[in-house]
């Protein structure tokens, strides 16, 4: 992750998640993710996402990002902010409250 620019997920099946993902934006990075599963999701910028299979489209994404240094930047912020949202100390209240709902109702 440390010498790339860009991370590109083209996913070609509804993933559940997307870890590799995660990674990317906790790097830094802008994140090009495909329309399927829940990368989108994830990343939640329809310019970043693209319709699966359609490589046209995934090559636009690709060059407005190597052509734009301002527009990566811009991305790589806004993504990162949004990874914290997933941070063990956020997440694992959530994940309990689940589990204590399932335990009260059985």
């Amino acid at each position: 992750y440390d010498k790339a620019d860009i991370f590109v997920h083209p996913g070609r099946w509804n993933e559940p998640f997307g870890r590799t993902i995660l990674e990317a934006m906790a790097r830094k990075l802008p994140v090009i993710v495909s329309n399927l599963g829940a990368p989108p999701n994830i990343v939640k910028e329809k310019e970043l996402v693209f319709k699966s299979e359609d490589y046209l489209e995934l090559s636009t994404k690709i060059n407005m990002l190597v052509e734009s240094k301002k527009l990566r930047g811009f991305y790589s912020k806004k993504l990162y902010k949004k990874v914290l949202n997933y941070a063990p100390e956020k997440l694992l209240p959530k994940v309990l409250n689940v589990y204590k709902l399932v335990i009260r109702n059985n």
